[in-house]
């Protein structure tokens, strides 16, 4: 985990690839010294950010730079190595690696002189020869039965025999063929995954005393070149993009924290795109994947929190999250910076949220604007991303309600009703839905006997509002039709008045915030 800093300000809070360690959880606190020694390493090279870093049966010190030509295995204890990877083709790819983690090598070295075997079909038939390692491929001739022929690669499932025709290169089915020596020492000449760890098998491994995840592999690459890995069996091609893969008890999580990714299990296709996620299924014994991707609207805030994403190169300007640290279950909303703002929905654990820009409250305190609307309290190391490139922002006025006298009850005695006036919709965050039309209309309020008051509008459903003190009553939960969060914030602000700002945040549309300003008389 690495520790970064983010000025807001005049105001400097943990961020930048922050820390939300338990006590019991590996930190490493030098990511500045790790980017100075680290900043220039060399394609096919890996640095050491850490000591104790062990690559095959060597182990390298911090600022050491080895070359990954021939390694098979990497092998780390909540350390951090920087490396310089070919996607394919003309890519060039940083890639972190970090926590407790093994990253072995699957690709298979191509050497110089192919080893080259005779094989003999002894199927007793003459079988096709195929363009390709696969049924689906056109035929391209014949092998007569029993004649004998070169071989000089396979495919990567070993099931296919690439062989030296009359005619030229050419495939047959290996279960048809004897081949003379060992076919397994045979290159694989099938696969797209060429360069040095451009195919891998991700471990990682959990910390004693730390529930948290800790580690991962971070690939980030710009311009329009499309690189590609395959990690665990799960094929991964991106172009300017930043993901983070992860291994979590029997699945593999790709985060997309900034551009698009195409991930690929077999034949299954899945495009994620920034913010969003896919998870697959792996095999206990094997590790590699067993069913096809599934794609989530939204990354987890925790799986991210540790990554150093100061180790990249290139962080989008607009990418700052945040979310619920580790040690809450939720975290509290406003509709501005400060107590003195109605409560809104909480931030949900399973999810990250954009941040906009932020603002201090009254009493000091840092509160973070988020793309949805609503506003939260800065925390400690709660911040990942660019976030030093957000501003202050004018915080919304405050409900008129904290004007009004507390020690002079309007609370009406009996169910009561007002003409009550909606205004119009007021739409904050990025919304993909237009304004509601409210009328105007009719609504009861109903006091309780245990100091709650119902209030019932053009719904059928009548909310209950808790007393906030004074004449200051709140609902935050669900709506009716369950498809929206809700809140209410309603104040008597007179015998015969009140008013209420009403939120809400649709399922459908969930960074967009619809808000109306309330006004009511009695009638």
């Amino acid at each position: 985990m690495l520790k970064g800093l983010i000025a807001i300000g005049s105001v400097v809070l943990l961020g930048v690839s922050a820390v939300f360690a338990q006590a019991e959880c590996p930190t490493v606190e030098n990511i500045q010294e790790i980017a100075a020694l680290c900043e220039d390493v060399a394609a096919g090279e890996l640095c050491a950010g850490s000591d104790g870093i062990t690559v095959d049966d060597s182990t390298v010190i911090m600022g050491e730079t080895v070359s990954l030509e021939g390694v098979t295995q990497i092998a780390m204890n909540s350390e951090v190595a920087v490396f310089s990877l070919n996607g394919g083709g003309e890519s060039n790819v940083r890639a972190i690696l970090y926590g407790t983690a093994i990253l072995e090598n699957r690709v298979s070295a191509l050497a110089n002189d192919f080893v080259v075997l005779t094989a003999q079909n002894t199927a007793g038939y003459d079988v096709n020869l195929r363009e390709g390692g696969g049924t689906t491929f056109a035929e391209v001739g014949t092998l007569s039965a029993d004649a004998q022929v070169q071989v000089d690669g396979r495919s990567s499932d070993s099931q296919w025999l690439r062989v030296q025709s009359e005619s030229g290169i050419a495939w047959v089915k290996a279960s048809l063929l004897t081949v003379e020596g060992d076919a397994s020492s045979l290159s694989i000449t099938d696969s797209p995954y060429t360069e040095e760890f451009q195919s891998v098998l991700l471990t990682m491994l959990a910390t004693e005393g730390c529930s948290l995840v800790t580690g991962g592999l971070l690939l980030q690459q710009s311009g329009d070149t499309t690189a590609r890995f395959n990690i665990n069996d799960v094929d991964i091609a991106f172009g300017s993009a930043t993901v983070l893969v992860q291994v979590v008890g029997e699945r593999l999580n790709v985060q997309v924290l900034d551009g698009e990714a195409i991930i690929t299990v077999g034949t299954t296709e899945q495009t994620v795109g920034a913010g969003e996620a896919a998870s697959v299924a792996l095999d206990s014994k094997t590790r590699l994947a067993v069913d096809s991707p599934d794609t989530q609207a939204d990354y987890t805030f925790a799986n991210i929190a540790n990554a150093p994403l100061a180790l990249l190169p290139e962080v989008d300007a607009n990418l700052c999250v945040t979310g619920v640290p580790f040690d809450l279950e939720t975290r509290e909303t406003r509709g501005g910076p400060g107590q003195d703002y109605s409560e809104l929905a909480p931030l949900d654990n399973q999810s990250h949220y954009d941040v906009e820009g932020f603002a201090t409250a009254g009493d000091g305190q840092i509160w973070m604007k988020l793309a949805n609307g609503r506003w939260t309290p800065s925390l400690e190391n709660d911040l990942v991303g660019a976030c030093s490139n957000y501003v202050e922002v004018e915080a919304p006025p405050i409900n008129q309600a904290m004007s009004v006298p507390q020690n002079q009850s309007f609370v009406p005695v009996a169910n009561t009703r007002f003409q009550a006036y909606s205004g119009n919709d007021v739409l904050t965050g990025q919304c993909s839905t237009a304004p509601i039309a409210v009328c105007d209309h009719l609504a009861v309020v109903i006091p309780n006997t245990d100091g709650t008051i119902g209030w019932r509008g053009q719904e059928p459903l009548t909310y209950v509002l808790s007393p906030q003190g004074g004449n200051r009553f709140m609902f935050s939960g669900r709506n009716f039709q369950n498809n929206a969060n809700l809140s209410l914030d309603l104040t008597f602000n007179s015998a015969s008045a009140w008013i209420m700002t009403m939120t809400t945040v649709f399922d459908s549309d969930p960074t967009c915030t619809h808000t109306f300003y309330y006004t009511a008389t009695k009638i």
